[in-house]
């Protein structure tokens, strides 16, 4: 099965996927990560790429798509299920997955913006595991210090109000032809996720994936 998760930043697709990964037999694959690694290596790549993430734009097609191919083709797939997290981001990434593999079902989630930002602004996450803490609904139990393994929480350089709405505003732009090409599929199902608490989330998605 290849699950795509739709929605702005901050909708709640991390945090969904790592309930996923809970279950077992899932593959978390987030374009996101795949660019935060890639700026890493400090690569002529790298700086372009960085360019666009702290101007608040995303990253060009043609880049994440093939950041997106190499990471599929580096896997093991034959047997499980697929995450995508944060792609396809609009219609052309869409068709150019569908050359790749297809998508089985899309999760759409919807949440106001006003929880968007807090969400966004408060996320804190550990550079060593990637667990994500919230500072206002998802503490630490020692202030600043992931949970599992004692490491410094840091806050990503693009988690901040001015940058996040402008992604809100590019989302917005580019979901409503991306979604009614998943929908003319039959393959959308919404999911509002406005609520600090997922549990009820994670309940409808279970019965829904039936897992």
């Amino acid at each position: 099965m290849l699950l795509v998760l739709l929605g702005p930043p901050g909708c709640g697709k991390g945090t969904i996927s790592s309930h996923l990964l809970s279950k077992g037999n899932f593959i978390h694959i987030s374009t996101g990560d795949l660019i935060r690694e890639e700026i890493k290596t400090q690569s002529d790549l790298a700086k372009k790429i960085n360019d666009y993430v702290l101007e608040g734009k995303l990253v060009p097609d043609e880049i994440t798509n093939e950041l997106l191919k190499k990471k599929i083709l580096s896997l093991d797939i034959s047997n499980s299920n697929i995450i995508l997290d944060g792609y396809p981001r609009n219609e052309n990434q869409a068709k150019f997955l569908e050359t790749i593999l297809n998508v089985n079902i899309v999760l759409n989630i919807k949440v106001d913006e006003n929880v968007i930002v807090k969400r966004i602004t408060g996320r804190r996450i550990c550079p060593k595991c990637n667990t994500i803490y919230n500072i206002y609904f998802n503490k630490t139990k020692e202030d600043n210090k992931c949970d599992k393994d004692g490491s410094l929480l840091v806050q990503r350089t693009d988690d901040n109000e001015v940058t996040i709405k402008k992604r809100i505003k590019t989302f917005n732009e580019n979901n409503i032809p991306l979604l009614n090409f998943y929908k003319s599929k039959n393959l959308v199902h919404d999911i509002q996720n406005d609520k600090d608490d997922p549990k009820y989330t994670f309940e409808l998605i279970d019965k829904m994936l039936e897992i």
